[in-house]
Parts: structure tokens; sequence; C-alpha cells
């Protein structure tokens, strides 16, 4: 808080049960932090992320596109292990690279709509190409 902030009373108890093993190890950690219980829970309840419904739908989305990564690179697996004489290394290395691009998880781990059928179609041109 700011200087200019003014600090709101705090008058309400939120009252948990704990165990004695559970009481030591937070005694310990608020002493570790140099701060008291109250402080040390206050600062834990901050750093909590809550997830909505659209947080829910978007993580099930990137586990979707992740999933469907996995299938491109199992069939290009496949693919190289039924064609080792004549597999493209060069086209096999850039559709891989394309996928570890859309894996940079720097970026928000933003996957494209579309990968799902952009290896294939990277490696033969077509979609046919299995």
């Amino acid at each position: 808080m700011s200087g200019q902030e003014t600090k709101e009373a705090r008058t309400k108890w939120i009252k948990v049960r704990v165990s004695e093993s559970e009481r030591a190890e937070i005694e310990q950690k608020a002493i570790l932090a140099n701060v008291s219980i109250a402080e040390l829970i206050r600062s834990s309840l901050r750093r909590v992320k809550t997830w909505t419904i659209k947080d829910k739908e978007t993580e099930r989305e990137k586990i979707r596109e992740i999933n469907r990564i996995g299938q491109n690179l199992n069939q290009i697996a496949r693919f190289c292990h039924v064609h080792k004489s004549d597999a493209d290394t060069a086209q096999i290395i850039s559709a891989l690279l394309k996928i570890e691009k859309q894996l940079d998880l720097t970026d928000s781990f933003s996957l494209l709509p579309h990968s799902r059928n952009s290896v294939n179609t990277e490696l033969k041109g077509d979609e046919d190409a299995y």
C-alpha cells in the first residue's frame, strides 16, 4: 500500500482448524519469513489463483491442442518408420521445428487452431499423404 491509502480495519475473523503438526509447520514458515502467522496466511491467499469457467475451458482447449500435436508427432514417427529409405529429413525437421515454435511457452502458449493438420500438409503437401 502507498502512504496515501488508508488501511481498512480488520474486524472480521476467519477460523480454521488445523492439526498440531500443521500449526507447527505454519509457525515455522512464519518465523522463517519473519512475518506473523496472520500476514503469512494473507500473503499466501493473495498468491492463490482462482479459476473461472472461462479459465477452465481455455486450459481444456490447450490440452486438446497438445493432444493434437502429439498425434501429429506420432504420424511423423510412423511415416519415418514406414519410409526409412526415402523420408525427406529436411521436411521432417522443418515440420518438427514448426511444432516446437507452437509449443513456445513464452508467448502465452497460444496454439493456432489449424495446427492439427499443419504437419501433415507440410510433409507431403496434402492431407492424404499417409
